[in-house]
């Protein structure tokens, strides 16, 4: 009994000691200077793989072996490293001290993010603050002038025009040149709809290397919008508003009624037709003897071009509830354009929220809401700056529609109600969401599933006393248009420091999904002007109608390998491997390689002590990008139907 006895008591001591081999201790990791939790710091047992990340309130968990002498590395992008000896106590509060040299210095990149200072590519970053500076209808417009390589040009004066933006010149002379624009990781050709005040950071790709990683998509730049988070602490609420005034500039001077009068005349004294003002009534007729004795007529631009004006309000609140983070905001800008019957109206709600489910598993979703209401004109001005100024647009406090014995139609006669209508209503809904797993320390997977859906309606009528019908039968025309965009990116990335050296491993699976559907209908002769475009089916004269439908896919395989040697020496290689439905049997693949080099010089010992040097880098590049911006079944043949006159009938052929 005695040696059954001693041998149980030896088991139990070795149990013992096996399970006083491990402990666990918990804490938190907050902002030195403002106190607040940090969410994703990295805690590491000095030496070895054994590490994890704060939780959504700072908190962390980590099981240790006993002993002395452990020391823990505490890590956060944007912070000084800090390293903590693990004591008797099994709790511990760190605060972390914000690193001046690197703080903004992290830039984002396809699928990852990196160091300013390890950037082997063409990257320009955009600092927040540039974004507000200058208050715009577009986000681009507020950049001009700011971008190396980049113009960036507004296509009219009208309100809610478009914006060119073209990354280091034109590539193509019939597809379309525009950059790809990436918004929280998902491709979104938008970018009219985005608030600057929603916006926490953008990056522009111009070089190959840098845009190769994007494949068929990169070849006019790509650029890269992050949008803002909620964070843990207190809640935070911010208020935006201004108001503006917009004027014409470098409009050529027109001829006032007097001045034309005395051109004339001076015209004609050099054929010899005219001497004097007893001469009038040889060049002049009765009509225009009475403008100009009554001092009458009209300088015609000026009826029409005026100040416009610009208007926005945005609240935003961004908070952090439990484990989640919560970004809300809504915005109003309103533009009144140049001219009458030329404003814009927009409407956009965002809510972006994070949730930690673990100290693992993160979910997360980004949400966008906009509306538009445009009412557009015809320009008018072609017919103002030529138009004879001694005519009368208004007689007896009614407008003369053809005020020249119908030469020329009075360009105010858009403005009669009910003469004209243009009208755009826009609605477009954003949707993404992710789910990120970090599996072990240095490994994150995540997947991101977005979603643009499009929804727009354009109304046009034109009586017959109007500019574009000019006495042709009135004309309505109704167009709607639907269009669902899908993207569904698996994203692996992997990075481990390993002394001097340090590898990261980037891995990606894409499908790109993109269906557009358009129905069109007009019509001529309406009966009742005040209906507009709402009753085509009261036109009396060729009624028509047409439809149309497009989709296209693209799959991708993206993979990137970047590796340092102690901060000086980089390495950046990447692939994708491109399928577009777009392009013709046997050449829908496409591979797209890219390798950048860089050596920080001013890291070497030679240099490091150099003050009046700030940084210096040598990079070199090469890299392939593509653009499939062309038209779906462009590389088919196709078929359309064309009438024509047989045996004096119109047949279909």
């Amino acid at each position: 009994m005695k040696p059954i006895l001693l041998s149980l008591l030896l088991f139990l001591g070795a149990a013992t000691g096996l399970l006083a081999q491990n402990r666990t201790i918990t804490g938190t990791v907050k902002d030195k200077e403002s106190n607040e939790p940090m969410i994703g710091a990295n805690i590491l047992v000095k030496g070895t793989s054994n590490g994890t990340a704060t939780d959504i309130d700072g908190r962390f968990s980590l099981e240790i072996p006993a002993g002395q002498g452990l020391v823990l590395e505490v890590s956060s992008t944007g912070y000084l490293t800090m390293e903590v000896a693990i004591g008797a106590s099994n709790t511990m509060d760190i605060l972390l001290e914000v690193d001046a040299e690197t703080l903004e210095e992290v830039v984002v990149i396809g699928y990852g993010e990196v160091k300013k200072s390890n950037v082997t590519g063409a990257i320009v970053s955009v600092k927040t603050e540039d974004l507000k500076k200058v208050p715009t209808t577009n986000v681009m417009e507020s950049l001009q002038g700011k971008l190396p390589g980049v113009d960036i040009t507004r296509s009219s004066g009208a309100a809610g025009a478009g914006i060119n933006v073209v990354v280091r010149g034109n590539r193509s002379l019939s597809a379309s040149n525009a950059p790809l624009f990436i918004v929280d990781g998902i491709q979104y050709n938008s970018i009219q709809d985005l608030n600057p005040n929603d916006i926490q950071s953008m990056e522009v790709l111009k070089d190959a290397a840098s845009t190769a990683i994007f494949g068929s998509r990169g070849a006019n730049g790509v650029i890269l919008v992050t949008t803002k988070k909620g964070a843990a602490g207190k809640t935070r609420i911010s208020f935006n508003s201004y108001a503006g005034v917009s004027q014409v500039t470098g409009y050529p001077n027109v001829f006032t009624p007097q001045e034309y009068a005395n051109f004339r005349r001076e015209a004609n004294r050099s054929t010899g037709k005219w001497a004097s003002a007893a001469d009038d009534s040889k060049i002049f007729n009765a009509y225009e003897l009475d403008r100009i004795q009554n001092n009458g007529g009209a300088i015609w631009p000026e009826l029409f071009l005026r100040d416009g004006s610009q208007q926005e309000y945005q609240l935003g609140i961004a908070t952090g509830i439990g484990k989640s983070s919560i970004y809300l905001s809504g915005n109003y800008f309103k533009e009144q354009g140049l001219f009458n019957m030329d404003d814009l109206g927009r409407y956009t709600f965002r809510f972006n929220m994070d949730h930690a489910l673990s100290d693992k598993l993160k979910i997360g979703t980004q949400n966008q809401f906009i509306f538009y209401d445009l009412n557009a004109r015809r320009d008018p001005l072609n017919i103002a700056n030529k138009i004879n100024p001694l005519l009368e647009p208004y007689e007896n406090g009614s407008l003369v529609v053809y005020p020249n014995n119908g030469k020329d139609i009075n360009p105010l006669s858009d403005e009669v109600a009910d003469n004209y209508e243009n009208n755009t209503r826009t609605t477009r809904i954003f949707t993404s969401a992710y789910l990120e797993y970090k599996p072990v320390s240095g490994l994150n997977l995540r997947s991101n599933l977005g979603f643009t859906l499009a929804n727009g309606r354009n109304g046009i009528y034109r009586a017959a006393a109007t500019v574009d019908r000019n006495g042709s039968a009135p004309e309505a025309f109704y167009r709607t248009d639907n269009s669902v965009n899908l993207t569904w990116e698996n994203i692996a990335n992997y990075g481990r420091d390993f002394g001097d050296h340090s590898l990261s491993v980037t891995g990606v699976t894409s499908l790109i999904t993109n269906r557009n559907e358009v129905q069109e209908a007009l019509g001529r002769n309406q009966l009742l002007s005040y209906q507009l475009f709402y009753a085509l089916g009261n036109s009396t004269q060729e009624v028509g109608i047409y439809s149309n439908y497009q989709e296209s896919a693209l799959v991708s395989f993206t993979g990137r390998l970047q590796y340092d040697f102690k901060d000086k020496y980089i390495l950046m290689v990447t692939g994708r491997q491109d399928g577009s439905s777009k392009l013709a049997e046997g050449n829908k693949w496409a591979f797209f390689p890219s390798a950048s080099l860089a050596w920080r010089i001013k890291e070497e010992n030679f240099l490091s002590g150099t003050d009046w040097l700030s940084n210096l880098k040598l990079r070199a590049s090469f890299g392939i990008a593509g653009s499939d911006a062309v038209s779906p079944y462009s590389s088919e043949s196709s078929l359309a139907r064309i009438p024509f006159s047989y045996d004096e009938k119109l047949t279909p052929g």
